[in-house]
């Protein structure tokens, strides 16, 4: 049984197609003069990597309505320099563009564009000035699905203009999943690309007193694009502080990029383009279970449209008591979802018996099972997905 589950998991990636058109920069490089509407909402577990993945962030509640991030391009002092972080740059160094800044909450990120890379060469607002040397990688073009990269960085500067900073760590981008997203909104979107970025953040000053205890932080940073947008549709935020001893989450966050506020559009004739070839967005996935037929993706009395297009998620993952299992699927079919630890032996076993198609949501309770590792197994008419679950 160990084999045959083993077998398994090496066919599912063995078959993978992923379709998702890579991120570019004609269609995904921040632009001079575009400003982005943002809501900050509940945060929710982003949940595997992989292809074919379901993101249902459908039931999230707004927490602040309306955050603002414009771009701005960079002016010359004059006919041979820019000012960017208090810092001179020649003009003969860069192309209309190539120098902008981001700014939200008062807040201005210096960006640069090197040879189809945007970098970070540091941030300011009234209280922190701190300066990236080497510069903090922002993102590569082009990037697509299963691509990864990484780089260090070093930081310094001054908070309240007299405590000197310095950090330095690295940053690893992955466009580590691909799949479909209902959105805080009630849409949903296809060809949604995600991009995960990992950054270490560690103390670097050497003139510090070994007794202080010394910094040390990583942000996990997950970013949602859809094919026809520049930027990303939602985002999400965790910041964890590490020590010899433990890693503790401080902070989670997320925001939602309503669609119909990236303004910014009827001046991108790039991807107006794309999403005049595309009928991207739906008007709503139906949620199946208790209480609800099955998903009406349409007007009411529409036909499923017939094909399985499984699509599904899992989270947490380690996970210490509940593990949730969502998935989605355009035909009525027979589902089963079977939890097996690494003798191959059945855990759980949820059988769902046939259901309409629709948007699904399962718990499967994890509290009593033993650390280590166990195969999830879903399946859903004659589509078997598999994930290895880690148990705290």
């Amino acid at each position: 049984m160990r084999k045959f589950l083993f077998l398994l998991i090496a066919a599912a990636v063995a078959i993978s197609t992923p379709t998702f058109a890579q991120l570019t920069r004609l269609h995904n490089a921040p632009r001079g003069g575009d400003e982005i509407i943002k809501q900050r909402v509940d945060y929710k577990d982003p949940g595997r990597s992989g292809e074919n993945v379901i993101w249902d962030f459908g039931q999230l509640f707004s927490i602040d309505p309306e955050y603002n991030l414009s771009y701005y391009d960079i002016q010359p002092v004059d006919d041979s320099t820019y000012l960017a972080l208090r810092d001179t740059i020649p003009a003969a160094e860069l192309l209309q563009g190539d120098l902008m800044a981001g700014v939200e909450h008062h807040t201005a990120y210096w960006l640069r564009m090197v040879e189809d890379t945007i970098i970070s060469l540091g941030h300011e607002n009234p209280v922190v000035l701190m300066k990236h040397n080497p510069p903090l990688l922002s993102m590569p073009f082009p990037f697509g699905y299963g691509q990864e990269t990484e780089r260090e960085y070093r930081s310094s500067g001054f908070y309240s203009s007299r405590e000197p900073v310095v950090t330095e760590g690295n940053i690893h981008l992955k466009a580590d999943a691909f799949g479909k997203m209902v959105l805080p909104s009630g849409d949903t979107l296809d060809h949604v690309l995600r991009i995960k970025s990992l950054q270490t953040i560690a103390d670097a000053d050497t003139t510090r007193s070994d007794s202080i205890p010394r910094l040390k932080m990583f942000t996990e940073y997950f970013r949602w694009f859809v094919k026809g947008y520049r930027y990303p549709v939602f985002e999400t935020t965790r910041v964890f502080d590490v020590s010899d001893i433990d890693t503790i989450e401080i902070f989670g966050t997320a925001f939602f990029f309503p669609p119909l506020e990236h303004l910014y559009l009827e001046q991108d004739s790039a991807n107006m383009a794309v999403l005049d070839s595309l009928w991207n967005i739906g008007i709503g996935i139906g949620y199946g279970g208790e209480g609800n037929e099955g998903g009406e993706e349409g007007d009411e009395g529409d036909d499923p449209p017939g094909n399985i297009n499984l699509k599904y998620n899992y989270f947490p993952n380690p996970v210490a008591e509940t593990l949730y299992v969502e998935y989605y699927f355009e035909a009525t079919t027979t589902v089963t979802i079977t939890l097996f630890d690494m003798n191959g032996l059945p855990v759980r076993i949820l059988n769902k018996g046939a259901l309409q198609w629709g948007l699904y949501q399962d718990e499967i309770e994890c509290g009593t099972l033993a650390a280590g590792s166990y195969i999830l197994m879903l399946n859903v008419g004659d589509v078997v997905e598999t994930g290895v679950i880690m148990k705290k």
